[in-house]
């Protein structure tokens, strides 16, 4: 048996739960039993919970009848206080659950002591009576009260006690503990009339016969077979692990998580007692058990280690998607928990991260995959090898599962202890390996420490190319290859082309450099370099650097400069025989670089032989240099013979005061040009033409003229 201090801790426990009952409203008492209990689908764990809340309302000890209070009577079938009625109507603690629908069934609730709390346990569990929708269950089916009898049972039956065919007593079936031959019940009657109890054992002898009525209503738990092996348990709210307190061998020694270690306080024995039951032992005690304290499992009960003695003591191992809720077999709605760095029982709370656990064989290794080539094509031999597990009591095989690229299951099989496998590989595509290291105990492969790998088998490339980016003068391009077969690509760098350039030597010309132009064929990048200066005129006529006053009468002798064509037989002022092809360049300056000349004209009068048909080629305000070839003005005053040409008379006025200027006249032979030759198409499209003409080296451009509508139109001055 425990140890009596773990009794002694239930009753206070039992009084700390009337204190609470007595201390709390009516109300948030009865709550949880209220419209809450339908006849619908109730697990194990739930139908623990309402026992549990029951206990809240009629804890160890109190009574069950209508005024809270034991009666004098031994046991009477006649009291109203004790008939379940009588409770259902004058009791506050009872009237109030889902159990007060049966007040409208007389004949049912014209039931008395235990058979009224039994009834009442059994309605506000499951929702309905016990006589409809249950499956009857007889202990004289499986030869007596027993093992197998018992194994039947769950939490919450409806139990009728039997001795030598007399119904006697009337219960609600707790849980059973068949180590010790017996089974604990929820009852009243317990030591006076109604007095209530929940952790009076009985023994299998107790009746010679039992019938439970089960409610149709029970749905089966997802509890998980376990290997019987060496585990690692782990508490995923703090990855931190199940231990016992120093590694100490002893009854209630406490349990506690901590950091993983490898010594025997960490690793923990299982072994299948009942159904999906487990004794949970760590490897430094040789008998003792993870055990909830006290006599009776409760919420908030500390967790130690203690001899194994009953039921109590056994878990199942209930499955979630991220781990296990680990329930106690005695009452599963308590459930293994830690608070803080202290193990301890609660009440389960779904998605409370802190009661769910994960599991991990000891001393087994995870079978990492390796490959003998890092690429295969078809016909290939792969060969599959993974580390071989240590020497391990844990270990029971391996097993190996190889997937094709369609899916299909080319390997899936127990490996035994082998650790390597060779496959010949028939066709393209990814292919999947899956190796495990399964423990002993687990023919379905749970808790297995699993390893992927996948692998490629390819094929002899068809590789075609194209240029998917063109290489140009300055910059790189790019060639891509690609697999016919399988799409499977690569690329490689083009070399940037260069710059292809083509020279023109562009002679000069008496109004432009010379130069060489450079024109690439690639990319059209053009530039200029080598220039040549400006032809000169040969033996240009000079006249000037001559001081004179200007006054501000306009036409005085002081304004004017005269230029006579030799022809005219007198030698005045300035004579030169003058040509039709001749031009004269004006140039007036200030001697003073600082006076204002934004008001001053200049202007080139011409005259002919006989002073007469004056022509005047005047210069905007402010600007003092001006030109003018001798035939243009020739043909404005009428002269066809320069003989008859008289001359140019230079005059400058709007100075505004008398000035001194300087002047020059450069009196120069006009170049010729040669015809233009080659001109031609070159191209034409819907709305453009190209023309070409051979390059002219005595001309400094080019002017495109386009006859339209009877009319030469300028459409193009090009500069060469």
């Amino acid at each position: 048996m425990k140890k009596i201090s773990k009794k002694i801790l239930s009753l206070v426990t039992a009084f700390a739960m009337i204190f609470t009952i007595f201390a709390s409203p009516i109300g948030e008492i009865m709550g949880f039993m209220g419209d809450s209990v339908k006849a619908s689908a109730i697990t194990t764990s739930e139908v623990q919970e309402k026992i549990e809340e029951i206990k809240t309302l009629f804890p160890q000890g109190s009574y069950f009848n209508a005024n809270g209070s034991a009666c004098s009577h031994s046991q009477s079938e006649t009291c109203y206080n004790c008939m379940l009625y009588g409770v259902l109507y004058g009791n506050s603690k009872a009237n109030g659950t889902a159990a007060s629908a049966l007040l409208s069934d007389q004949s049912y609730t014209s039931s008395y002591t235990c058979c009224a709390f039994a009834r009442f346990v059994f309605y506000n569990i499951f929702g309905h009576k016990h006589t409809t929708n249950t499956t009857k269950i007889s202990s004289s089916t499986y030869g007596g009260v027993n093992d197998s009898f018992m194994s039947q049972l769950k939490p919450g039956d409806y139990l009728e006690c039997y001795k030598n065919g007399t119904l006697v007593h009337y219960a609600v079936f707790l849980y059973a503990d068949t180590a010790n031959d017996k089974y604990y019940i929820a009852e009243a009657n317990y030591s006076k009339p109604s007095d209530v109890a929940y952790t009076k054992a009985r023994s299998y002898s107790s009746y010679s016969s039992l019938v439970a009525y089960r409610s149709n209503s029970y749905t089966e738990a997802s509890y998980s077979t376990i290997a019987s092996a060496t585990y690692f348990i782990k508490n995923t709210s703090t990855n931190t692990y199940l231990s016992v307190d120093s590694g100490t061998d002893a009854n209630t020694q406490n349990i506690s998580v901590a950091s993983k270690s490898n010594t025997n306080a960490f690793k923990w024995k299982f072994t299948n007692t009942s159904g999906k039951a487990y004794k949970i032992r760590p490897l430094c005690s040789t008998s003792r058990l993870l055990n909830p304290y006290g006599s009776t499992v409760a919420s908030g009960n500390n967790v130690n280690l203690y001899d194994d003695t009953d039921s109590t003591q056994w878990w199942y191992f209930e499955t979630l998607d991220d781990g296990y809720v680990i329930r106690n077999y005695a009452n599963s709605s308590c459930v293994l928990d830690i608070s803080g760095t202290n193990v301890l029982v609660s009440t389960y709370v779904e998605g409370k991260q802190s009661q769910i656990w994960t599991l991990a064989p000891v001393d087994l290794v995870k079978p990492t995959i390796t490959l003998d080539k890092s690429s295969y094509e078809v016909g290939d031999t792969v060969n599959i090898s993974w580390a071989a597990t240590p020497s391990s009591t844990n270990f029971s095989h391996y097993w190996l599962r190889v997937i094709s690229p369609a899916g299909d299951n080319l390997v899936h099989k127990s490996m035994g202890n082998v650790n390597s496998y060779a496959l010949t590989v028939t066709e393209e595509g990814t292919y999947t390996i899956i190796a495990s290291t399964t423990p002993v105990g687990s023919p379905n492969g749970e808790n297995s420490l699993v390893e992927g790998k996948t692998f490629e088998v390819g094929h002899e490339h068809t590789y075609t190319s194209k240029i998917t980016k063109a290489a140009t003068c300055t910059a790189t391009g790019v060639r891509t290859y690609t697999c016919s077969k399988c799409g499977d690509s690569y690329t490689e760098t083009i070399a940037k082309t260069g710059h292809d350039y083509t020279e023109t030597v562009v002679e000069p010309t008496y109004t432009s450099l010379g130069y060489t132009y450079h024109y690439c064929e690639n990319c059209g990048d053009e530039y200029e370099d080598e220039y040549v200066n400006k032809l000169s005129y040969s033996a240009p006529v000079y006249y000037g650097g001559t001081s004179t006053t200007v006054s501000t009468d306009t036409g005085v002798d002081g304004s004017m400069i005269v230029i006579r064509n030799s022809a005219l037989g007198v030698i005045e002022e300035e004579d030169i025989a003058l040509k039709p092809t001749d031009i004269i360049y004006a140039h007036v300056y200030p001697e003073d670089s600082s006076t204002d000349t934004s008001g001053w004209s200049v202007a080139l009068n011409s005259f002919d032989v006989t002073w007469n048909g004056w022509n005047a080629v005047v210069s905007d305000n402010g600007v003092l240099e001006l030109s003018c070839q001798v035939s243009d003005v020739m043909e404005v005053i009428g002269c066809d013979d320069i003989s008859t040409f008289g001359g140019f008379i230079l005059q400058v006025w709007g100075t505004e005061a008398d000035v001194s200027i300087e002047w020059y006249l450069d009196i120069v032979e006009a170049p010729t040009v040669s015809a233009l030759s080659g001109f031609g198409v070159k191209s034409r499209n819907y709305n453009s033409i190209t023309l070409n003409w051979a390059q002219n080296s005595t001309a400094s451009g080019y002017i495109i003229q386009q006859y339209k509508n009877n009319t030469w139109t300028n459409i193009a001055n090009i500069k060469s």
